[in-house]
């Protein structure tokens, strides 16, 4: 089968409503360019039901009761962070801060990192997406400790935080820490200034008096890295941290 064969064939197959990446599509790896040719010749014919996008992302059109349906925000979104079932991507900024409770601020654009091979941006039916690609490949077991890294790091762009629990918040984060001791390591190494680690720390002390699991190890590590003299500013968010003065966190 040529090029044009093989990709009318994979895109026949798949189910209306879907959105793909030409890097999807298995010639790709032989030759994006006679790919992305071949896609172009398919959506340009007579009939056909493929649009496009954005550079590179593809939409296989539904119809609906009313007519043409356009694409939806969860097919687009797999589409970016998902090859196959593998995730490899994840969503960053106040989308994330919402969907863990900590912010009830729906922003215009959503930001997502992926190492998939992606267009820069996508902006379409009232669906915004700024893309960041990491050239490293993302495994789907480090994206909560990518997650995790990215709230801490960040927490203070947050205006009002939602509920008081932050610890409550983030501990799914810490439960999994517990099962992977590297996690911890590569997490802590991310942490960009030390009342971030401070904060972390006041965090993961707070979750291990509320539950029964041990984070001793990790406290201990924390504490050695920080001054005994030292203060560390986190403004309002000090008022959610209930120990803050044995991490020397003040407002």
């Amino acid at each position: 089968m040529t090029t044009a064969e093989q990709v009318r064939s994979q895109i026949d197959e798949m189910k209306p409503g879907s959105v793909f990446l030409a890097s999807d599509l298995d010639t790709s790896s032989q030759s994006r360019k006679a790919t992305s040719k071949a896609i172009t010749y398919y959506s340009d014919s007579e009939n056909s039901t493929i649009n496009k996008i954005a550079a590179g992302l593809y939409y296989k059109e539904e119809i609906g009761l009313l007519g043409r349906l356009p694409p939806s925000f969860g097919a687009i979104m797999r589409a970016l962070i998902f090859t196959d079932d593998k995730q490899v991507g994840y969503i960053v900024g106040h989308q994330l801060f919402n969907q863990r409770g900590l912010s009830t601020q729906v922003p215009a654009t959503i930001t997502i990192i992926t190492s998939k091979n992606t267009p820069a941006s996508v902006d379409i039916s009232g669906i915004k997406i700024d893309i960041q690609r990491k050239n490293q490949a993302i495994n789907e077991q480090d994206i909560g400790r990518f997650e995790l890294a990215y709230i801490l790091n960040n927490i203070h762009k947050i205006q009002a935080l939602e509920g008081s629990e932050l610890a409550t918040s983030l501990s799914g984060y810490f439960s999994t820490l517990l099962k992977d001791q590297l996690q911890f390591k590569q997490l802590y190494r991310h942490l960009v200034y030390k009342k971030t680690k401070a904060l972390f720390g006041a965090l993961l002390e707070q979750h291990q008096q509320k539950t029964n699991h041990d984070f001793s190890q990790m406290l201990d590590t924390i504490k050695q890295d920080m001054s005994i003299r030292s203060q560390y500013k986190l403004g309002h968010l000090s008022n959610y941290i209930d120990n803050r003065k044995a991490w020397n966190i003040i407002f």
